[in-house]
């Protein structure tokens, strides 16, 4: 058959065929009848109604489903985030700023907290939630493992999800609030159209202020009888709720609450009856020679493609998004199955992009170290996307590290970080948007074997740590999805960085004196125990020096305590330069200071103790006002093992004696044990210590 000249070629065989069919049915039922029966067509309006108001409850049930499912996502996170802080024994005030933290990846009106085994710690973005005004009734009710939808006191409904804190019996919970503008929300994301209404009831009352069937109620308020009896009912029904006919469906949410959707029944022109006994019977046969021509056309070129059509997409409503939808010939059946092929791999990729998150999300809070979990995000950023390579580069100090999948081997990432190259850009944004880039010939990019790069900034609290995650070289080009998932990633990258360096700070200040810097008692303990244990296996010598500054007493009650603290930071000093690097220094408790020294025998302890003595005598502690310098000495007591003792505790003992035992034979002086010190200094060495005026 020929092309019709005014209808593009693509469409013109199909369409002229199914055109003269259509044409001939038409002139044959237009000739034979006057005008079609039309009695069904309140009833088709009705039902449509009730169509329209289920499929809009069901999907607003849906996508509030989907938010509880994201929340528990998250509360799961949290649990496994405030393990990492040590969470539940770590103190309120460490929580709640941890918990304040967490609380700003959260939406804006989440409650993000944790229940301990004496209380509950709640936070709202940067605000704690008193226990004591709502939403006190679900945080009440933690014990109970309280989940989904719930009413607060004042009858407002709360979204909750709690999750197990690993290894404790505490629970993390995240909730957050169902107001108006969850149901604006909601009613964006159905498109509905002006005459569709969704509403939040519970026990036949408005939970929040939203139009129901047209009309408007504040919260509070009690329905309408046919409404509130519909809604009981919870079947789809149509009714007269005082403005016109309404179909009504309802969604069961848990907790009491209802979510109930309304759209208006269209009314209709009337009904046209008029046919004769003959022309039904001529239009019947008609009817049945046009339908046997039509089937034949459209079975070939009509029900064969949407057969094939219907199958890939029926894959796709099991979330089967990796097999591609057939999409045949260039015609208007082939459009729309490239449509839905197109669809079909965008939301395959926000899937991917989402579960990529997650896994990341995983990997950054679990309790490996930092370094495997940034070499592991790599991994997963490049096997998502598909990209030729994907790199973490932080930046510390005069150097840096880089984490990367699909390049050879960079050492040092501070020459990336430098200069104008597309990395060192990327790293001084001050916002999280991903920046699209190509690398230039002779850059430090291109040398490393980088064309197109993908990257975002490493960003906290609008503060730039000085790197970026970057992807490189994907065949088809980044799209949008690649683009968020990258800018996720930086947002989580520097979120673990950030709490890894306060966690290492915390670690630091744990174990050291806040006075001199040196290591305090506490680790001196466990590092002494771990060192006479390894000098037990191994059979090798340690020594320790006990030290304590003489006439320390005198010197604060003559000039002051600030004048004792000067004095003990110089000491500090005084050790620090006169030691070796593999030992040990110390602050033991007030003027007295321990020094470990692995693998080193008596006789070298002696020459280290008196190199430290001596280097004390020769320092003068300068004092403020007009006070002349003061000289300062220090007594040393020394005990080594296995000679003088067999543990920790002996071994700390005799030196103690020792470093008495010098005091007592004049000060400024080395004690070693087994020595008889000038000066009776056997009740010294039997362990008896001195007075408070003898020791000073």
């Amino acid at each position: 058959m020929p092309r019709v000249a005014w209808l593009p070629r693509r469409e013109a065989s199909f369409s002229i065929r199914f055109a003269l069919i259509l044409g001939l049915l038409g002139i044959f039922i237009a000739g034979a009848s006057a005008a079609l029966p039309l009695s069904g067509a309140r009833t088709t309006n009705r039902q449509a109604a009730l169509d329209r108001a289920s499929d809009r409850a069901t999907v607003a049930g849906n996508l509030l489903t989907a938010q509880l499912r994201s929340i528990a996502d998250f509360s799961r996170g949290v649990a496994m985030q405030l393990v990492t802080v040590g969470a539940p024994s770590t103190d309120t005030a460490t929580l709640r700023v941890f918990l304040i933290r967490l609380a700003t990846q959260a939406g804006a009106g989440d409650v993000v907290g944790i229940r301990r085994s004496a209380d509950v710690l709640a936070v709202r973005g940067g605000t704690t939630v008193d226990s004591g005004v709502a939403p006190a009734s679900w945080l009440a009710r933690l014990d109970a493992g309280v989940n989904g939808v719930i009413a607060a006191t004042d009858g407002a409904p709360w979204m909750v999800e709690t999750a197990a804190v690993p290894g404790s019996t505490s629970v993390s919970f995240v909730a957050r609030p169902i107001d108006a503008g969850v149901l604006r929300a909601i009613d964006a994301q159905l498109g509905t159209s002006a005459n569709t209404d969704v509403a939040l009831v519970r026990q036949g009352r408005i939970a929040v202020s939203a139009p129901i069937a047209g009309l408007r109620f504040d919260p509070g308020a009690e329905l309408p009888t046919a409404l509130r009896d519909a809604v009981a009912m919870g079947a789809a029904t149509v009714l007269d709720a005082g403005s016109g006919d309404t179909g009504l469906a309802v969604a069961h949410l848990g907790g009491g609450y209802d979510l109930v959707a309304t759209t208006s029944v269209t009314g209709t022109a009337g009904f046209i009856t008029t046919v004769a006994a003959p022309v039904v019977v001529v239009a019947a046969a008609v009817l049945v020679l046009a339908l046997l021509l039509v089937y034949v056309v459209v079975a070939r070129n009509l029900q064969r493609p949407l057969r094939r059509l219907d199958r890939a997409v029926e894959a796709l409503a099991h979330e089967d998004f990796d097999v591609p939808v057939p999409t045949g010939g260039d015609d208007a059946i082939g459009r729309l199955a490239a449509s839905f092929d197109t669809m079909r791999r965008e939301l395959r990729d926000v899937l991917r992009t989402a579960e990529a998150r997650a896994e990341m999300a995983i990997q950054l809070s679990s309790v490996q170290p930092l370094s495997d979990a940034l070499d592991n995000a790599c991994v997963l950023l490049r096997d998502t996307t598909g990209s030729g390579a994907a790199l973490i580069v932080l930046a510390s100090g005069s150097g840096s590290a880089v984490h990367q999948s699909g390049l050879d081997r960079i050492d040092d990432g501070a020459i990336l970080l430098s200069g104008d190259g597309p990395l060192a850009v990327g790293s001084h944004l001050d916002r999280l948007e991903p920046l699209l880039v190509s690398a230039l010939a002779g850059s430090l990019e291109a040398a490393a074997g980088m064309r197109d790069l993908c990257v975002a900034p490493l960003v906290i609290g609008g503060r730039s740590l000085g790197g970026a995650v970057a992807l490189a070289d994907r065949p088809d080009g980044f799209r949008s999805a690649d683009q968020h998932l990258v800018a996720a990633a930086a947002e989580q990258v520097a979120l673990a960085v950030e709490r890894d360096r306060l966690l290492e700070q915390a670690r630091y200040q744990a174990c050291t004196d806040g006075l001199t810097g040196l290591y305090n008692y506490r680790f001196l303990v466990d590092y002494l125990d771990r060192q006479v244990a390894i000098a037990q296996r191994s059979g090798s010598p340690l020594s320790i020096l006990m030290l304590d500054l003489d006439h320390f007493k005198l010197l604060n009650d003559i000039h002051g305590h600030l004048a004792g603290d000067q004095a003990l930071r110089l000491l500090s000093g005084t050790l620090q330069n006169a030691l070796r690097r593999s030992d040990l220094a110390a602050r033991y408790g007030g003027e007295e200071f321990v020094v470990v020294m692995a693998n080193t025998e008596s006789q070298e302890a002696r020459i280290v103790a008196e190199k430290i003595r001596a280097a004390v005598a020769a320092t003068d502690l300068a004092l403020d006002g007009d006070h002349s310098p003061q000289a300062i000495t220090v007594s040393i007591g020394v005990a080594a093992f296995p000679e003088s003792a067999q543990s920790s505790r002996d071994l700390v003992a005799v030196a103690d004696a020792c470093l008495y035992a010098a005091k007592e034979a004049g000060r400024d002086r080395v004690c070693f044990a087994g020595e008889q010190p000038s000066g009776d200094s056997s009740q010294r060495l039997r362990g008896r210590r001195p007075t408070p005026s003898e020791a000073s």
